[in-house]
């Protein structure tokens, strides 16, 4: 027991030593990561471009807008 009267042992330390009330014991933290590729390439994927069809403009996602033209060049056969 402490000099106040409260436990002392692992996982209680003193009083006088703990941290105090509202503050964090790391209080700038680890700094935020950057982003990896795998982020990196589905937020480019996710993002909408205006395409012309028939005359007519639409947004679509640009992952959607690849498959599409890869599907349709493999109906074509890669010919040049």
């Amino acid at each position: 027991m402490a000099e106040d009267g409260s436990k002392v042992g692992f996982g209680r330390p003193p009083v006088h030593t703990r941290f105090q009330a509202g503050k964090s014991g790391n209080p700038s933290g680890s700094r935020k990561k950057s982003p990896d590729m795998n982020a990196r390439l589905k937020k480019a994927a996710e993002e909408k471009v205006e395409v012309q069809e028939g005359g007519r403009k639409r947004k679509v996602k640009k992952i959607d807008l690849a498959v599409t033209q890869m599907m349709n060049k493999a109906a074509h056969g890669f010919s040049n």
